[in-house]
């Protein structure tokens, strides 16, 4: 199974100017990756390109474009979040107790068992949470919010890829995020590297990963992943996390049409071309309680629900199928699938 990960907006959080930030996955099947490979090839051969980058598209293209990723057996996720949801005065206190929970980690792995390699990536990870200089606000927030979507990536896959026909695509994962810089790992991509996997195993939203019940012990997924009801992350991510050039991977093109188009969706709202892109999208977007996006914020921050009023006509798979209420969640992944579980262990 390949996941490939990309954002769009500079998550700058700009003080008085309104933005929308985009995180995105696209997964993608072993199975079906040559199908993928030859749909975007030629998609770059009908836009005369060598990559396909949204923001280089017409919107009219990008509508043509989602409507050919739609008929593809992939699944999308879509992270979303603004300036009103997070607002830049909340993100030194969030650094702040993210550095805190990385002293206290410090803390105990002296005292249980002392690792020099793991405390000296504890003691780098808590630095840079904690230090402007070492990595800037908005990379800060994007990493912290990289483990829900890729929380919700496998999720997701374990919710629609669970027919038997699927199995022989649970044999391995490929974890692959768009790399910022050529030939070597930013200061954000190294905080990632030291942190996903613990990240996963003690996320703030209560999470275990729900399973088909169907899976018998000789499933692959069940066989080499899953030990005594634990998922364990170190044989998920045997083969680490790659921060590579998009250029070499559809996947990695995908999930930049995603972010560029869900973000943009929210920002024009009387767009009605690029309206038709994100709408095309919405199948395959759709989560298992029917959200076709998750909303990222800090606790404390985004409590006013006008701040939802931009995103109402986008949650649903069908347009002009929902209407906020005074329960909306904000924060939340759904947990709602008749399955077996899997308790995340690093």
């Amino acid at each position: 199974m390949l996941f490939y990960f990309d954002e769009s907006g500079d998550f700058a959080f700009a003080p008085r100017r309104y933005d929308v930030y985009a995180q995105a996955a696209v997964i993608i099947p072993d199975s079906r990756s040559v199908e993928v490979d030859r749909f975007v090839q030629s998609e770059r051969r009908g836009q005369g390109c060598d990559e396909l980058h949204a923001v280089a598209l017409a919107d009219v293209d990008l509508v043509e474009l989602c409507e050919g990723i739609a008929g593809l057996a992939i699944q999308l996720c879509l992270h979303l979040t603004d300036t009103n949801l997070i607002k830049r005065e909340y993100i030194p206190a969030e650094r702040r107790a993210q550095a805190a929970a990385f002293e206290r980690s410090i803390a105990k792995c002296r005292t249980d068992q002392p690792d020099e390699h793991l405390l000296a990536a504890l003691h780098a990870c808590a630095g840079r949470a904690r230090h402007r200089t070492r990595m800037a606000d908005g990379e800060f927030v994007q990493m912290h919010f990289l483990p829900e979507i890729v929380r919700e990536a496998f999720q997701r896959a374990l919710w629609i890829y669970q027919d038997p026909l699927w199995a022989s695509d649970w044999t391995d994962f490929t974890f692959v995020f768009d790399g910022k810089l050529p030939g070597k790992l930013a200061r954000s991509e190294k905080y990632l590297r030291d942190t996903l996997l613990d990240m996963l195993a003690t996320g703030t939203r209560g999470h275990r990963f729900s399973r088909s019940d169907r899976w018998g012990p000789e499933h692959p997924y069940v066989r080499r992943f899953s030990e005594t009801r634990r998922l364990v992350l170190e044989r998920v991510f045997e083969h680490g996390q790659r921060f590579e050039d998009s250029r070499a991977h559809a996947g990695l093109q995908l999930a930049d049409i995603v972010a560029h188009v869900g973000r943009r969706a929210v920002l024009e709202p009387d767009n009605p071309t690029l309206q038709r892109a994100y709408d095309a999208l919405r199948p395959r977007m759709r989560n298992e309680k029917g959200a076709c996006f998750l909303l990222n914020r800090f606790a404390g921050s985004g409590d006013d629900p006008h701040t939802l009023v931009p995103y109402v006509a986008l949650f649903s798979p069908k347009r002009g199928s929902f209407e906020l209420g005074p329960a909306w969640p904000l924060h939340q992944w759904p947990l709602t699938a008749p399955a077996d579980h899997d308790e995340p262990g690093a």
